[in-house]
């Protein structure tokens, strides 16, 4: 099995290669400014918080490199059995998949189909789980889209 310590380095290498990513795709975004009377480009909340992300994972990343696993319960693994590991990267691949949705169908298409999948991908078996989850996607997007007038 996978061990804690090898799991967070290659999780922060990850993490670290996905902000870096997505903030050159923020750096694309069109918009001048945030709505509203802030004069703040659009740029600024996902860059900031990207960077804020990749900074936290860059910590993690030193702390597990140098300490080499002492303190840190090295002999720990990430699952505790192989459909444990089953569960976590299929829920991997369906993150995956609902980017690429995103970047081809748009936003609404991949909201749906995010949570139900991820719930799916875990072994969620409550049919009243996926029900909450497409409800909850729907009060994100009408919040955002009907509330604080963004596009999406």
């Amino acid at each position: 099995m996978l061990s804690q310590r090898v799991a967070n380095i290659v999780f922060s290498v990850f993490l670290l290669a996905a902000c870096g990513y997505f903030i050159n795709a923020a750096i694309g975004f069109d918009d001048l400014s945030l709505p509203g009377s802030t004069q703040l480009s659009s740029k600024f909340f996902p860059i900031t918080i990207l960077l804020f992300i990749a900074g936290c994972s860059g910590i993690v990343l030193v702390q597990y490199i140098l300490d080499k696993g002492d303190g840190l319960r090295s002999e720990e693994t990430v699952f505790g059995s192989k459909m444990g590991a089953l569960h976590g990267l299929l829920t991997f691949a369906v993150i995956v998949g609902c980017h690429l949705i995103w970047r081809n169908y748009g936003f609404v298409p991949a909201a749906l189909v995010l949570g139900p999948a991820a719930a799916l991908a875990m072994g969620v078996r409550k049919p009243a789980i996926y029900v909450a989850l497409v409800v909850i996607s729907m009060i994100i997007y009408f919040a955002f889209t009907r509330l604080l007038a963004v596009q999406l």
